[in-house]
């Protein structure tokens, strides 16, 4: 009921600070992922019919129509409506179990009085949004868990480290990296390489290198796939 290697290997590499977006609430500054980018990587990483989410809970915290002052001490009447929602995240793994994780958001929406149904509408989206978020960051930093730490110690840009093509090249990584992976004897020792050297010569490498990488690595997985099978018709 496990997640596998490159599975796992995603959920605990570092946030890519690039997808992390700021907004003041009561005086403070808070860092956090949009809702798109979650669903995004909750589908880069499970699969996109490997997870679905569930709202178990939506419950409306209040409706109000304010009076307020606009420009020129003018009053304007403008609805105001909270909503509490409570999402299910179900992830299915490849061995056929299930991880569910819950989160519990709030949503607020604003409309005009004739448009009651959009505020409405603006918060249960909110509340959902953010609850389904909350349920996907405990699976790991690609979902914003990176951001509770304070010294977000796992939020990083992700070129910083990069050499350029040039550099990478006169220093041979290419090679170095086919080397590592001719020396992985087995699924076994590969699966701890893809744990802990891939993440770092993805993190090392220009960006165009990546799909190269990705492939070698997967060339050498099917490989030794192969040869455990031959060995196993023996």
């Amino acid at each position: 009921m496990t997640f596998t290697v490159e599975q796992n290997q995603a959920l605990t590499a570092p946030l890519d600070r690039t997808k992390v977006k700021e907004r003041s609430q009561a005086g403070r500054t808070l860092s956090y992922v949009e809702a798109w980018w979650a669903i995004a990587e909750a589908n880069r990483i499970f699969g996109h019919d490997m997870w679905d989410r569930e709202t178990v809970l939506l419950t409306e915290t209040n409706r109000e129509l304010v009076t307020l002052k606009g420009k020129d001490n003018a009053t304007y009447e403008q609805w105001r409506v909270g909503y509490i929602a409570k999402v299910k995240v179900t992830a299915y793994t490849s061995t056929g179990g299930r991880i569910i994780r819950e989160g519990t958001g709030f949503g607020s929406g604003m409309a005009k009085p004739e448009a009651i149904g959009e505020a409405v509408e603006s918060a249960v989206k909110e509340a959902e949004s953010d609850a389904m978020k909350r349920a996907l960051m405990t699976f790991g930093n690609p979902f914003g868990l990176a951001l509770y730490d304070k010294t977000q110690a796992n939020v990083v840009d992700p070129d910083a480290n990069r050499l350029h093509a040039a550099e990478a090249k006169r220093q041979g990584l290419n090679d170095k990296i086919k080397e590592e992976l001719a020396q992985c004897p087995d699924l076994e020792t590969l699966g701890v390489w893809a744990h802990n050297r891939l993440p770092y010569w993805l993190s090392r490498c220009p960006r165009s290198w990546e799909d190269p990488i990705n492939d070698n690595y997967l060339n050498r997985r099917e490989e030794l796939s192969e040869a455990a099978k031959l060995s196993g018709m023996q």
